[in-house]
């Protein structure tokens, strides 16, 4: 259920090393502003999802993945 934000829970996400995968998802989320939809992809994208956290801004915008899951943050690795 927290995966898919029905039930929240405290926030167990990492933070990314700052590297180019960082920065990449940093400019990336400058182009978001509050409300609005955001289809992540696999790889790269997730990183959006970490900093979307990291900075406290992930209350304000809706994060879906390709296979149509809504809200929440996307599981990485072995549990995608």
């Amino acid at each position: 259920p927290a995966h898919a934000g029905a039930v929240r829970t405290p926030s167990t996400l990492g933070s990314l090393d700052m590297d180019e995968r960082k920065i990449v998802a940093r400019r990336a989320l400058l182009e978001v502003v509050p409300n609005q939809v955001v289809n992540l992809g696999i790889g790269m994208a997730e990183g959006v999802a970490l900093v979307a956290e990291e900075e406290k801004v992930l209350n304000f915008i809706t994060l879906t993945t390709e296979p149509g899951v809504h809200g929440g943050v996307g599981a990485s690795g072995y549990e995608f």
